[in-house]
């Protein structure tokens, strides 16, 4: 529509849009002046727009994400009401609320969608939405291992939940991913998480690394294959819901509960098998291979490599084959790890058997063994047991033993009697494998072939095994001590290949 600087309908010139001809002012003269132009919206239109940016693009859980007003606005108001619904059940409005604040928590292992919505509104009129999608990324801790004969790692997957009265953030451990394997390596791997406070265990679990590949997923209720001793924390299992509003699903997260302080930890410790022929035939001094690392779970913390060395004291026990037959190890319940009738068993808690080595593991023994060997063909055998125990290794040598198919022969080994240089060995002798004991030879911590078809004597006396000493001596209850620079000292009487 179009006026003159009067104010009057100007009729020379054609009609404007809502307008008729009952609007002309009649005998009105065309005037030549100038004329201004004025666009009349509808009534309840408007020239305003709105959109946001947001940052990071690609957010992990518990991230702060700065959103930003991106679009300037076609308005003649000064004040302008914002209200921000970040799709989580958190909404915040306020005026002049163009740049904004949010963590989300995400879900637990997988990426999570959010729709985040701004809704502006000018004076009465109608409020403009601007609606976009954000993904979130569960939070990951990698703690890597890694020494010439083995490799190892761990993948923690957490996610953030809250920030305490305490200022500090809190987070929820959903999964934990282990993968490890070696190469003529036989030892243990342990898995901590420690208060950051105290450094006592809120969870770990401990187990046998050997040359085959290994991978494991903990995931709630996070059972642990050794138990947790004194000092410890009880391990906070939660199961925390954050229900949604406006219609929003609850967001639900199972796991084992830290803070950022604390942290998590992978230590690798054992021993090279490959150097196992060298100490059968000389009385050397073992080091033991040992490296850890740990990571808190603050998002920007680094991992810290804290191995090789210092050497840390490892409780293991080692018995190897030489073929023929089957090598199996026997705790006190029966329990068996090794091989039986062909078929592969680690039942032993803490506790593997290497197929390639034929060697059986395990890790910080605490129970009392027996240990047999079952024939395959007729031939010669040896064996060799190794127990580590506060800083002492005892190694048990049996050489060039006779045997035939479904012979069987058990050793009872008294660890404490041999560490004494006494005769803590007894070999019971099944000949033929029906489960009767036709004869019994007992030694020292080196069996020869000759001492083992030596004449039966009048007398066996199986020595004791009180305090478990069969199987575990004076083990600790833990799996390793730090003593600084530790070297091993292997010790027996004679010794023979």
């Amino acid at each position: 529509a179009y006026r003159d600087q009067d104010d009057n309908w100007n009729p020379a010139i054609d009609l404007g849009p809502g307008l008729t001809d009952e609007d002309r002012i009649e005998d009105i003269e065309v005037l030549p002046i100038p004329y201004t132009i004025e666009v009349i919206p509808p009534e309840d239109g408007r020239l305003l727009e709105v959109s946001f940016t947001f940052s990071p693009q690609n957010p992990k859980s518990g991230e702060v994400v700065i959103f930003s007003v991106s679009e300037s606005f076609d308005s003649e108001e000064e004040v302008l009401s914002y209200v921000w619904d970040f799709g989580d059940g958190e909404v915040v409005e306020g005026l002049n609320l163009n740049s904004v604040a949010h963590r989300f928590r995400g879900a637990m292992d997988i990426v999570k969608s959010y729709q985040v919505m701004l809704a502006v509104q000018e004076g009465h009129r109608e409020e403009i939405n601007y609606t976009t999608e954000l993904f979130v990324e569960p939070l990951h801790k990698e703690v890597p291992v890694e020494g010439s004969s083995y490799q190892a790692g761990i993948i923690v997957s957490y996610n953030w939940v809250e920030h305490n009265e305490g200022g500090e953030d809190v987070y929820v451990v959903s999964s934990i991913a282990f993968s490890g394997s070696s190469n003529l390596f036989g030892g243990l791997y342990e898995i901590t998480i420690q208060d950051g406070d105290t450094k006592f265990s809120m969870w770990r679990d401990l187990n046998a690394l050997y040359r085959e590949s290994k991978e494991i997923t903990w995931t709630y209720p996070f059972p642990t294959s050794v138990e947790i001793l004194s000092p410890v924390l009880a391990t906070p299992l939660v199961v925390l819901s954050f229900p949604g509003k406006a219609g929003n699903p609850a967001e639900i997260f199972s796991g084992i509960q830290v803070r950022d302080k604390d942290y998590v930890s992978l230590s690798v410790a054992g021993i090279n098998l490959d150097i196992l022929g060298s100490i059968l035939a000389f009385d050397v001094s073992v080091g033991l291979v040992y490296n850890q690392a740990q990571v808190r779970f603050s998002p920007d913390a680094t991992v810290e490599q804290i191995g090789p060395g210092p050497t840390l004291l490892l409780n293991a026990l080692l018995v190897t084959l030489r073929s023929p037959g089957e090598l199996r190890v026997i705790d006190s319940q029966d329990n068996t790890t090794g091989l039986v009738n062909g078929e592969v068993r680690e039942e032993i808690r803490n506790s593997g058997y290497d197929s390639e080595a034929n060697t059986v593991i395990i890790a910080s023994p605490s129970d009392s063994y027996r240990y047999e060997v079952v024939g395959s063909e007729e031939g010669n055998y040896g064996l060799t047991a190794l127990f580590i125990s506060e800083g002492e290794a005892i190694i048990f040598i049996a050489d060039e033993i006779p045997t035939r198919t479904q012979t069987v022969h058990m050793y009872l080994i008294n660890w404490q009697m041999l560490s004494e240089q006494q005769e803590g060995v007894v070999v019971q002798i099944d000949e033929d494998g029906d489960g009767n004991i036709e004869r019994s030879v007992v030694a020292d911590s080196d069996l020869t072939k000759d001492e083992f078809l030596a004449p039966i004597p009048q007398q066996i006396v199986v020595p004791a095994c009180g305090a478990g000493l069969c199987g575990a001596g004076i083990a600790s209850v833990f799996p390793y001590l730090f003593l600084g620079m530790i070297m091993t000292r292997i010790r027996h009487r004679k010794h023979y290949l």
